[in-house]
């Protein structure tokens, strides 16, 4: 395997702040749950907030797993399979139960606010034989739905060891490899996002092969803006449909949709990441890096309790404001991840290590426009 190109190392610390950014818009409270088409018809801010979500929303979780599949490639080949692991554990599983573990107790204490809030936030009620799907994604998706994104990437990593030998053996046994996962995930809860397998192998390719692209043809690039822009408004008007009309058949449409339009949006957001990489803009975004994972842990716990607040001074979905909670929640999030990460530091680095999956805050990286030639944690 090549060794490891410093110069992707700034337009993947980008990259995570640009996808995680767009990524908290599909979540911001209430999510479907107040959309009402026959009481209030569709407006101009649901399609807007729709086509959001389901364009560069839903789609960004694609690129991010293409660089976990880069980085944990790279990184197979420096530890071995057995340090890879036990550092993918503690880095993706660990946290995975414990922010979990605090996004049930926060639905615990919504259903004293509101009775009800817990089973339908949990999808269900809370017991004891459904805490390991709650905790650690066992089955299904966890508690904090989000977080599932970690335990699929675990599992990505722990079949990695055997892509890698089918890659170097041959790129058939590879491609069917990954394609025979991708089709069992349809049917088991093998991975709770199936195709995050398939990004998750281009970055093993990249990373095997050396081959990193740091630009597309400008053709490429318009075609895949255009996909992104038409698929996300094909999506929302099934959705729409699916919601006045549920049927099987175009949920699996919609699924596929879903599955189709992360492809063009991981080409938008990395050469959107590597132009970034290059401005000023850019090396300011990358200071902002080492709260990501927080953000991303943390997003649905600092959201659910401000919008209940919201609800009470401002009003619901329909309410008039709603249009500004939504359009802020990222730059909320992530001045709370900062907050909520800089304390937490401050008070215990060894606390703050394991909710933050044993990644420290060095002052020298987290820097805004500081440097950072040393390789991304995976």
């Amino acid at each position: 395997m090549p060794a490891f190109d410093r110069r992707v190392s700034e337009p993947i610390r980008v990259a995570r702040v640009l996808c995680i950014f767009f990524m908290i818009y599909v979540h911001v409270n209430p999510g479907f749950a107040e959309f009402d088409i026959p009481g209030h018809g569709i407006r101009a801010f649901d399609l807007f907030r729709f086509g959001l979500v389901n364009s560069v929303g839903r789609a960004s979780v694609a690129l991010l797993s293409a660089i976990s599949g880069y980085l944990a490639a790279h990184s197979l080949v420096r530890l071995g399979a057995s340090k890879l692991m036990a550092r993918r554990f503690r880095s993706l599983i660990v946290p995975l139960a414990i922010w979990n573990a605090a996004f049930i107790l926060l639905t615990v204490l919504g259903d004293h606010v509101r009775p009800g809030y817990l089973e339908t936030a949990l999808a269900g009620p809370l017991s004891l034989w459904r805490l390991p799907t709650l905790l650690v994604s066992a089955f299904a998706a966890p508690a904090n739905v989000p977080l599932g994104f970690l335990r699929d990437t675990f599992v990505c990593a722990a079949m990695m060891p055997l892509l890698l030998v089918l890659l170097r053996r041959h790129i058939g046994l590879f491609v069917a490899a990954v394609v025979a996962i991708f089709l069992v995930a349809q049917f088991v809860p093998l991975l709770i996002t199936a195709d995050l397998i398939l990004f998750f192998a281009i970055g093993i390719w990249c990373a095997e092969r050396g081959r990193v692209p740091m630009a597309f043809p400008v053709p490429v690039l318009w075609m895949s803006a255009g996909l992104l822009i038409v698929l996300g408004a094909v999506v929302t008007s099934l959705q729409f449909t699916q919601f006045t009309d549920p049927t099987a058949e175009r949920a699996v449409l919609i699924k596929a949709v879903f599955s189709t339009i992360r492809f063009p949006a991981a080409v938008i957001f990395w050469s959107a990441s590597v132009w970034l990489s290059r401005q000023a803009s850019g090396r300011w975004l990358s200071g902002l890096e080492p709260y990501m994972f927080m953000a991303f842990c943390t997003h649905m716990i600092l959201l659910t309790p401000l919008w209940f607040i919201w609800q009470s001074v401002f009003g619901d979905y329909y309410g008039a404001a709603y249009p500004v909670f939504f359009m802020l929640a990222p730059f909320v999030v992530f001045a709370g991840a900062v907050m909520v990460a800089e304390s937490l530091f401050a008070v215990s680095p060894a606390l703050f290590g394991i909710l933050n999956g044993g990644r420290l805050l060095d002052a020298a990286v987290r820097r805004p426009g500081s440097s950072t030639a040393s390789m991304p944690t995976a």
